[in-house]
């Protein structure tokens, strides 16, 4: 995968976590196109998880591969992201993200669950 390309993909993933952090679940509805989760399922999931979800450290969104989707047009990467809490850190509270790049350089991401893992 080109460097671009992952930059392009990590910004997203930073994009979401750092909304879902903020608690602002129409964001990430908005941002996602609610394909799979709206901003209700967010809210409810992180509200039964009982902590505080914070945004992750620069270095966390290093430990997370990107699972390429082999013969996907367009081309599209599946990523298991774990959340951070203020009360424990790097949590098992993950996010499951499709994200893909389009034609135009853009990368749109779709969250396929938010579940403990």
């Amino acid at each position: 995968m080109p460097i671009d390309s992952l930059d392009s993909l990590r910004r997203a993933v930073r994009r979401i976590v750092s909304l879902v952090s903020a608690r602002n679940y129409a964001a990430v509805e908005e941002f996602t196109g609610g394909q799979r989760l709206s901003a209700t399922d967010i809210e409810r999931v992180v509200n039964e998880y009982g902590r505080t979800i914070v945004d992750a450290p620069p270095c966390a969104f290093e430990l997370h591969p990107f699972v390429h989707v082999q013969n996907s047009d367009p081309p599209e990467w599946v990523i298991d992201f774990d959340l951070w809490t203020q009360e424990q850190g790097r949590s098992d509270l993950t996010l499951t993200l499709r994200l893909y790049e389009m034609k135009d350089g853009t990368v749109k991401t779709e969250i396929d669950d938010l579940h403990t893992m």
